[in-house]
């Protein structure tokens, strides 16, 4: 086997652990987000986790993932550093994006 070949496959092997990680760490931000509105450290252990999966997730071919990270985390960032609660509109809008990013985290990768 060629070293490009070999490369390759190491990489896509690197993606695969990837994305059943991904989907442990999804079940982590569930679980963050029951607790959230209750406790402000919380909120930031979730946001902390949002970031980590926005950073990585497009270096493993996970650009959709991270993409509704980035944007969750945002939303989260923005109503915790005015030091406001979040509305229900913007509640929902969390937990849209959680059902979106175990969603994108789920869809079939092209071979």
């Amino acid at each position: 086997m060629s070293e490009d070949a070999e490369l390759a496959r190491a990489l896509e092997a690197l993606k695969a652990d990837y994305r059943k990680d991904l989907a442990v760490q999804i079940d982590r931000i569930d679980a963050l987000w029951a607790h959230a509105a209750d406790d402000s450290a919380t909120l930031r252990e979730l946001v902390r986790a949002l970031h980590s999966i926005a950073g990585a997730a497009g270096i493993f071919g996970c650009d959709r993932a991270g993409s509704i990270a980035a944007s969750a985390e945002a939303l989260l960032e923005s109503c915790s550093e005015c030091g406001r609660s979040l509305d229900a509109t913007e509640r929902a809008a969390i937990e849209a994006h959680i059902c979106d990013l175990r969603a994108a985290a789920s869809a079939p990768r092209p071979a």
